[in-house]
């Protein structure tokens, strides 16, 4: 059994206390990985510059020689995405793809917000798109 399954009125404090300990961590080791992550990706993006000669240079005998800038041009080309810390995209208007084992009645009576969702999506025809009709279990 779950350690505090049988004890609901701990829940709050436990919840409380988990999104300390996250939000500590969070913000110890961020700036860190942070940095990192930037000074790496600097490096990229200076080899990259300059192995196509700032990007005038760009051949198939380049890329069959140096793959490794093919990231960098593609996020030279696409602008970045903002994300919140839990790397959902912060869009207009998010959607996501879901599956769910529940009959379709069980959903409509336990999770009226999530059927509510869903009709959404079937009233916009997002059902019927490529990705919801082409995706593997």
């Amino acid at each position: 059994m779950p350690v505090n399954a049988d004890k609901p009125h701990l829940w709050k404090p436990d919840i409380a206390l988990s999104v300390d300990f996250y939000n500590n961590w969070f913000m110890q080791f961020a700036p860190l990985a942070y940095r990192d992550t930037r000074i790496a990706t600097t490096q990229q993006v200076e080899s990259a510059s300059s192995e196509t000669a700032n990007l005038t240079n760009i051949t198939s005998v380049l890329l069959r020689q140096h793959p490794e800038v093919l990231p960098i041009l593609r996020m030279a080309a696409a602008p970045p995405i903002a994300r919140d810390r839990l790397g959902n995209p912060i869009l207009y208007r998010q959607l996501f793809l879901l599956s769910c084992d529940l009959p379709p009645d069980e959903v409509k009576a336990k999770y009226p917000s999530l059927w509510e969702y869903l009709q959404v999506g079937v009233r916009e025809g997002i059902c019927d798109r490529y990705l919801c009709k082409h995706r593997s279990s």
